[in-house]
């Protein structure tokens, strides 16, 4: 027979539990269906290369109008060594593109020194 010391500690186990998984599908259903707006927010040499870097990576073809509903997953995804080899993506462009990312949380910030 289990004590009610026992009892007690594994219903807080079971509880603790069920708190870890309800906060995981909030999570989760928050970043499979979040979408942002940076239509305004980008020039046009850096949607260029945006639009290469996902015709080449994940075989999409970007229009102008998809800024307005992007995907934060894929935004998330991209891997900005590979983006700045396209014309027109210097570090400027590089800087601002990561700014904007950082700003809509796409991206944690980078630290300063």
């Amino acid at each position: 027979m289990i004590t009610s010391l026992e009892f007690d500690a594994a219903l807080k186990i079971i509880s603790d539990y069920k708190i870890q998984l309800d906060n995981k599908i909030i999570e989760n259903e928050h970043l499979i269906s979040r979408k942002i707006n940076i239509q305004k927010s980008i020039r046009n040499s850096t949607f260029i290369a945006l639009r290469n870097y996902y015709s080449d990576n994940y075989s999409l073809t970007l229009e102008r109008e998809d800024l307005s509903n992007m995907d934060v997953l894929l935004l998330k995804g991209i891997d900005y060594k590979k983006m700045s080899g396209y014309r027109g993506f210097g570090l400027i462009s590089l800087f601002y593109f990561k700014k904007l990312m950082e700003s809509h949380s796409v991206i944690a910030p980078e630290l300063e020194y």
